[in-house]
């Protein structure tokens, strides 16, 4: 390893070999482990207290543990459609209640969408 005449790193300079990838310090595998001894001993518990007491932590937590690539079910399956095939089948949507349901033909429309 490189270092100036204070002592301090060279920028640029090869750092040394480190840990091999993959490896952990001791304290690291000491907590984890603790952990892990901790969570099934008390885990359940822990959970249902939490959302009981601070729900919004609770849903946060839950929220952080979905995969953010995930598509979303509830949106998703519009994505495979133009804008304009989607006016158009509203338009057939909107055709089709009013010929079964003519009295939704006889309302009359706001003059503007928040209006009520």
């Amino acid at each position: 390893m490189s270092r100036d005449s204070k002592g301090r790193f060279i920028t640029g300079g090869n750092g040394g070999p480190g840990r091999p990838p993959g490896s952990r310090n001791r304290l690291a595998e000491d907590f984890l482990s603790a952990l892990c001894a901790d969570w099934y001993k008390h885990g359940p518990a822990a959970i249902a207290m939490v959302r009981v007491k601070n729900p919004t932590a609770y849903v946060r937590v839950v929220a952080g543990l979905i995969q953010r690539d995930q598509p979303n079910p509830a949106t998703s399956y519009l994505d495979d459609y133009t804008d304009l095939e989607l006016i158009a089948s509203l338009k057939a949507e909107i055709v089709e209640l009013e010929r079964l349901h003519p009295e939704i033909a006889k309302t009359k429309p706001p003059k503007r969408p928040h209006e009520f």
